[in-house]
């Protein structure tokens, strides 16, 4: 009898102890263990099992902004990483995973915002090489391939205007900015207040907006005012706009150029004859959990690769989403690079996590000590070569003094993109904490020298390259998401005891 009651209470506390986490991933491992799909039943009823646990489903990041529902993008995500769906794609050519009726709104709506000002319609016509137009089409096809539901254009300048053309129909213009159908509003000025709060009150979950201008600062009475005023107005528009919407909204702003011939405006609004190059932009817009969708699934890989668009040439993202800013890392425990003796904290194994951030049992080899960690920074939109650069971190280790020696990128390796080397030749004792901070610098070098306060003198050596007004405007931007004054992108927090 005995013998019986003790099982029984092994039995027990065994599943005391079983993690919320563990729990999920028992769910999806059933789903996925008969066939190479998660079906639309089989999908609702993970979701029906995690809300059970709002606490333990906001730890895993699978609520919705409000907390009352399950993030169906957020799981879907969370399924591809697990070891049940790793394992089993091994055995499958393709796992298909459905999730009713918010699966049929997963592919993101595309809705373009062509600019057409005075000194936007030089970009297409007949005698040019047709850089701008190639992108253009190039990215439309591209997201055209995903077949979303509708297309939809606007065109803006004075104000936001319908379109009646379609995709295909815009790219088989001759001249676009000389259709019929885009010949709309007033071109001596761009109310970029009004485009961008349209563009971002207009979006839905599941919809990004797609701008393509050229982002000089234009108003109705340019010509009354210096430019140095001009300047701070658009430093203030922006911030002033993009401060309601820095939350929940990410903004995506890629720098391309294009061939140009015909009137260049100034910003005193005069025209002069110009034909060579000039960069315009393309800003793309979306909430949060789109943007990362866009950012991340497999499917708009073909979309998102920019540096096949003709003339592109560089880029910058500003978000605030949780995803970006708390980016996915551990400690490699078995790494061969790493010097000297630990392991993972003791708690932290009985939790389960499914990242190592606590080692204990700390001893350097030679008093030199290693540490690797593999972090994912796919998601924050930086520039390898800035990623990879060491002096670009700062390590916060009083004790330590650790100081990162060397990023590098790191591929086929799941939620990986980067391996950070610290080391320190004077490790301390006791339990502290070690800060790895990747620092946030603005304006970088490309948007500084992308800038000018004064575009009236076509023959400057970097007048194909600038644009007036664009630091300002990208200031405002940045003040607006960093409206903190915070001085890192993220930071990566470690604990060691010995």
């Amino acid at each position: 009898m005995n013998v019986y009651i003790s099982c029984f209470l092994v039995v027990v506390i065994n599943i005391g102890c079983s993690s919320f986490r563990e729990d999920v991933n028992e769910q999806i491992e059933q789903a996925l263990s008969s066939n190479c799909d998660v079906n639309e039943k089989e999908f609702k009823e993970i979701e029906s099992f995690i809300i059970k646990d709002k606490d333990g489903a906001k730890k895993l990041g699978l609520l919705s902004n409000n907390g009352t529902a399950i993030d169906n993008i957020a799981l879907e995500n969370f399924i591809l990483v697990t070891k049940a769906y790793i394992k089993q794609k091994k055995n499958c050519n393709e796992i298909v995973i459905n999730t009713g009726s918010i699966k049929k709104e997963s592919i993101i709506k595309p809705k373009l915002y062509l600019e057409r000002s005075g000194s936007m319609v030089y970009y297409d016509n007949r005698q040019s090489k047709g850089q701008f137009k190639s992108t253009l089409t190039k990215l439309l096809n591209n997201f055209g391939y995903l077949k979303p539901e509708k297309s939809l254009i606007y065109i803006v300048n004075d104000n936001v205007y319908s379109c009646n053309l379609d995709f295909d129909g815009l790219v088989r213009q001759s001249d676009i900015f000389n259709a019929a159908e885009t010949r709309k509003g007033k071109g001596d000025y761009t109310d970029f207040n009004r485009i961008f709060r349209s563009i971002l009150d207009s979006l839905n979950e599941g919809e990004m907006g797609i701008m393509f201008s050229d982002l000089i600062y234009s108003t109705k009475d340019m010509k009354e005012k210096n430019p140095t005023k001009i300047l701070v107005e658009a430093e203030n528009l922006t911030n002033n706009i993009f401060g309601s919407y820095a939350n929940d909204y990410s903004v995506l702003v890629l720098k391309l150029q294009s061939d140009y011939i015909g009137n260049y405006y100034t910003f005193e609004n005069q025209p002069i004859s110009y034909n060579g190059l000039r960069p315009y932009y393309i800003c793309f817009f979306a909430k949060n959990t789109t943007m990362n969708a866009f950012l991340v699934e497999e499917k708009y890989k073909q979309v998102r690769d920019f540096s096949k668009l003709d003339e592109f040439q560089n880029f910058y993202f500003f978000s605030n989403d949780k995803n970006v800013i708390n980016p996915y890392y551990t400690i490699a425990l078995r790494d061969a690079e790493n010097v000297g003796h630990f392991n993972q904290d003791n708690e932290e194994i009985k939790e389960k996590k499914d990242y190592v951030h606590s080692i204990e049992d700390v001893e350097p080899k030679n008093d030199k000590l290693t540490i690797n960690l593999q972090v994912d920074f796919s998601k924050l939109m930086l520039p390898e070569d800035f990623l990879v650069n060491p002096t670009n971190y700062e390590v916060d280790a009083l004790k330590d003094g650790f100081k990162v020696i060397k990023v590098e990128a790191v591929k086929d390796m799941p939620n990986v993109t980067h391996k950070i080397t610290i080391s320190t030749r004077n490790a301390g004792r006791g339990k502290r904490n070690v800060a790895i901070k990747l620092k946030k610098y603005f304006p970088i070098d490309w948007i500084t020298k992308s800038n000018s306060e004064d575009d009236r003198n076509t023959n400057a050596d970097n007048f194909q390259s600038t644009t007036f007004g664009f630091k300002s405007m990208m200031t405002g931007i940045y003040s607006a998401y960093n409206h903190q004054n915070k001085d890192y992108y993220c930071i990566l927090n470690i604990t060691l005891n010995n």
